[in-house]
Order: structure tokens, then C-alpha cells, then sequence
């Protein structure tokens, strides 16, 4: 029976409510699926291993239809040889080749365990040399090295990818130790004219196994400041991150202006150790602030990590980002306020008389701020307050995690974001009090339900907002969204909402195409 001919947008549809790998048995039913299963297989080309299904990917990708579907390249080369000592840190390929990950193989299959050997390494590298070039839509490279040795071969592999396709990266990411920045870090700078369109470079330190010299860090800063200032003239998007402890204060010093940056990440544990001189962060924020719009200051890895150091963000904020000045053209401002009191309690964060405020008063500094993100802590009542007296009504986007949603959150928002037009707030429970006990009620308590009827008590019908999200956070770090309160407070407003019940995690179960924006994609 033929199948019948339904539109593209009723095929995503149903390929929603399915899990992902569903995609695989329903691509033979029509064209459309045949192409977002290919999509979904294709557009990220892992090179990890060097066996034989590596191998025939690269074959794969000779054809045409094939290699047209990779946007995205991950390097994460497990077959070079692992640092087995530290005298052993430079030192070149060796005919044995056993790598640190080798071991992992024996859990794959009951088949005889892939070993890697310098041949195997040289020829995949050769096969994806001459199958990458063919990929003339990648945008984006993502290259991974800890405690592995940068063979021969695998540096005249980068230098020939560059010298390749080069021209069409637009995305690069670096995650290495501090070691390897130096190495790794040359070959791109090196390469840095024949990457034109590059606006997005991501960097990440991590500690490694052995121990480093003392000169080091200011090696490492050294080479950072190289590459970054070699693509100054494109990067739009810099992202730092940092597991180990490095003192980024140097780097912060020496970059100086980079004149087409729109959008700045820090990601690591604010402290004296990873940022010696405050004062060399303001400055590099001052240095370019004609130019930064998006500002992104989180006090931890992209990753979950057991790192317990005292933060000072918060320091760090109240006491000298106000000394930037003015930052004119900044719009969004995403800050990774946490908690760093009593771990394991039911006491809602920031509650007591005594605690501090949370910001300075942005306005003064930041006249054109319209986004607003603080999700890395719950804010009670009393610290939702401090936000919004310290934001003065201005911002018309807001993105917050509060301990405990009540009506009271609801009118304070109201009362005090007054120009809101887009709300994505996330919970750990409801309540229909304001006042926040120790103890919190269960889900199916008579409090709870009653703030359903008490928010469809109300009318707040001037209030301007156009886009509402909300739903608890689960352990999985994303919002679940909760579609019967989001739309009982539509109704309290009385205007066309948009309300977003999508799940942006994978704990719904149901098929996403990564990077499909819609259907022109395809």
C-alpha cells in the first residue's frame, strides 16, 4: 500500500511525538524522511577512533548527496598515543601506539578489541584528508586534546584541513590542557588567513594528569593572546572556559580591543586564583565597549564538576563592574549568581533580613540593557525583589529561576517590570503563599492547587507581556514546562500570549532534528 502523501510540516509532527532513532526505520517510506534521517546521521562527522566504520564514513562522504550534509566536525582523536610519563611529553609517534582510551574498546563488543597502531592512525587520517575537503558546508570544528601526543601526522592533517576548507569555518572550539594551548593554538594561528570568516572561537582549559612547568601559564596566555588577536578582524563570539586553575588576568591584559566583538562567555569559578586583578577584566570590558552587546559571566565550567571554590562573582559585580563605567551598547546580560551558603536545605536561598543585594544598579552603567538571565540560583521573594528595584523597570526580557512560584512572584513582576514583553521563568515548587516555610508542601497539596484559582482571581490586563515560559526545573537543568499555569495566567492578562510548551531537553522522548530551523534546511 503506497504511503500517502502527507505535508512536511504533519511528518515533523508526528516524527515529534517518536523517539529519535525512529527516524532510521521510516526513512524508505518517502523522500522527506529519507532526507532527515540522512540529515540527522550526517551532519556531525565524529572522528574518535580510527576502525573500520571510521573508515567507511570517510568513504560515505565521496559522494556528493553525502558530504553536503556535514555542518559540524568533532576531533576528539583517541588513537594518539597517550602521555604515559611526563618525559614523555614531546615526544613522536612510537610503533606500539597504545593509546589512553584503548581499554574503553573492550566494553563495545564481544569481538576481538580494536587496537590502534601507528598505521591504522596514519590511514584514517589520510582517508579523512581527502573526504573532509568535499564537505564545502561545514561551518563548524570542535577539537578536543588532553593528554595525548600531537603526532606528526595529526599536525600536517590540521594544516592540510585548514589549507582545505578553511575559507567556510565560521565556528571554533578548543578544549585542551594548558600544555597543549601553546602546540595546538599554533597551528591555528598560523592558518589564521586562511580561516576569513571565522566570527565564533570557544576555548576551554583543563587540568591534565601530570604536572607543568612553571612558566607555563604565561606560555599558554601568550598563545591565547596570539590566536585570538589573529582573528580580530572576524570574531564576533569569544568564549573562555576553564576547569584548571588558570589565572586569566594576564590574558584579560594584553588582548586589548577587539573591534567586531558583539557577544563575550566566561565560564569558570570566579575567584583570586582564576582572576588574580579584577581590575583587568574591567578594563578589557572597557576596552570594548563600543562594541559588546551580549555579556555572559558564569561562575562554573559548561559541565558538571565537584569544584567547591569560593566564588566572587557576586564581589566581583557589586563592587567592580560598576568601575567599567558605561557599557552603551550592551543588551543582554547573563550572570551565574550562586548560592553559596547551606547546600542540602529546604531554607530558600537569600531570605534572611541580612542577606545582601544581588546587583548594583544596572541603568546607571548599562543604559541599553533589555535581557535579563539569572538561572543558576533560586531567588525567594525578597531576592526577585532586589533584582527588579536594581534593573529600574527597563528590561523587556526576562529569564530567572525562583525557589518558589507563588501569586506574590507573579503581581511583584508585574508591579515592578512594568515594559516585560517576554518571561521565561522556571521553579522548584508552587506555593499559593508568598511567605516561603522551610519545609516545602507536596505537589498534590491543597496550597498548591489553590494557585491555580487564586491567579485566575486576578486581571492584569496594561501588563505588555507577548511571550510566557514556565515549568519547573528537573534535573536534566531545563524547564519542563507547565501548560495548564502558563495558560491560567494568560487568562489573567486578558491579551494574546504566546506561551512556549516545547521541550528544549530530550526527557519528552520525542525526535528533534539538531540545527533544523525549518523545512529550507533540508
Amino acid at each position: 500500500m503506497p504511503t500517502p502523501e502527507l505535508p512536511p510540516e504533519l511528518w515533523l509532527e508526528i516524527l515529534s511525538y517518536l523517539p529519535r532513532t525512529y527516524i532510521y526505520k521510516m526513512m524508505g517510506l518517502n523522500r522527506l524522511l529519507f532526507e532527515l534521517a540522512m540529515q540527522d546521521k550526517y551532519e556531525e562527522i565524529r572522528l574518535i577512533s580510527d576502525d573500520k566504520n571510521m573508515l567507511n564514513t570517510f568513504e560515505q562522504l565521496r559522494h556528493d548527496n553525502i558530504s553536503r550534509l556535514v555542518r559540524r566536525l568533532y576531533l576528539r582523536p583517541a588513537f594518539l598515543p597517550g602521555i604515559d610519563e611526563p618525559g614523555n611529553m614531546e615526544e613522536e609517534e612510537d610503533s606500539s601506539l597504545v593509546t589512553s582510551f584503548s581499554w574503553l574498546s573492550l566494553f563495545s563488543s564481544k569481538e576481538k578489541p580494536h587496537r590502534s597502531t601507528n598505521e591504522t592512525a596514519h590511514r584514517i587520517l589520510i582517508a579523512a584528508g581527502k573526504a573532509l575537503p568535499k564537505c564545502q558546508n561545514l561551518r563548524e570544528i570542535v577539537i578536543i586534546i588532553y593528554d595525548h601526543v600531537i603526532t606528526n601526522s595529526f599536525q600536517t592533517f590540521l594544516s592540510d584541513l585548514w589549507r582545505s576548507i578553511g575559507d567556510g569555518i565560521q565556528k571554533l572550539t578548543v578544549a585542551t590542557t594548558l600544555i597543549k594551548i601553546p602546540k595546538l593554538l599554533k597551528y591555528i594561528s598560523e592558518h589564521a588567513q586562511r580561516l576569513p570568516h571565522l566570527e565564533s572561537l570557544d576555548i576551554t582549559v583543563v587540568n591534565s594528569r601530570f604536572p607543568i612547568e612553571q612558566d607555563t601559564e604565561s606560555i599558554a596566555a601568550r598563545a591565547l593572546v596570539t590566536a585570538i588577536q589573529g582573528f580580530k578582524g572576524t570574531l564576533e563570539h569569544l568564549t573562555l572556559s576553564a576547569v584548571a586553575q588558570y589565572d586569566f588576568s594576564p590574558l584579560f591584559k594584553q588582548l586589548g580591543a577587539l573591534p567586531k566583538l558583539r557577544k563575550l562567555e566566561l565560564w569558570f569559578i570566579l575567584c583570586r586564583t582564576t582572576l588574580s586583578n579584577g581590575r583587568t577584566l574591567v578594563d578589557f570590558l572597557r576596552a570594548n565597549q563600543d562594541n559588546l552587546e551580549h555579556l555572559v559571566l558564569r561562575p562554573r565550567p559548561r559541565f558538571e564538576t565537584f569544584l567547591f571554590a569560593q566564588d566572587t562573582l557576586r564581589d566581583w559585580v557589586l563592587q567592580d563592574f560598576p568601575n567599567v563605567a558605561s557599557l552603551p551598547r550592551l543588551k543582554t546580560l547573563d550572570l551565574g549568581h550562586k548560592y553559596t551558603g547551606q547546600i542540602f536545605s529546604y531554607t530558600p536561598p537569600w531570605n534572611s533580613p541580612e542577606s545582601p543585594d544581588h546587583l548594583p544598579t544596572l541603568p546607571s552603567f548599562l543604559p541599553q540593557l533589555q535581557s535579563l538571565k539569572l538561572t543558576n540560583t533560586a531567588f525567594s521573594l525578597k531576592g526577585v525583589t532586589h533584582v527588579l528595584e536594581a534593573v529600574g523597570g527597563q528590561i523587556s526580557n526576562l529569564q530567572i529561576h525562583v525557589w518558589s512560584f507563588s501569586p506574590g512572584i507573579l503581581s511583584l513582576l508585574v508591579t515592578k517590570a512594568p515594559n516585560l514583553a517576554s518571561l521565561h521563568l522556571t521553579y522548584d515548587r508552587l506555593d499559593a503563599k508568598d511567605e516561603l516555610t522551610d519545609v516545602p508542601r507536596s505537589s498534590a497539596s491543597p496550597a498548591t492547587d489553590n494557585i491555580y484559582l487564586i491567579i485566575k482571581a486576578r486581571r492584569y490586563p496594561k501588563w505588555p507581556l507577548e511571550y510566557l515560559r514556565i515549568g519547573s526545573k528537573k534535573s536534566c537543568g531545563e524547564c519542563h514546562p507547565d501548560t495548564y499555569l502558563a495558560n491560567t495566567i494568560v487568562e489573567a492578562l486578558s491579551r494574546e500570549v504566546v506561551v512556549d510548551s516545547n521541550y528544549v531537553c530530550f526527557c519528552d522522548g520525542r525526535f528533534r532534528m539538531p540545527g533544523l530551523s525549518s523545512l529550507s534546511d533540508l
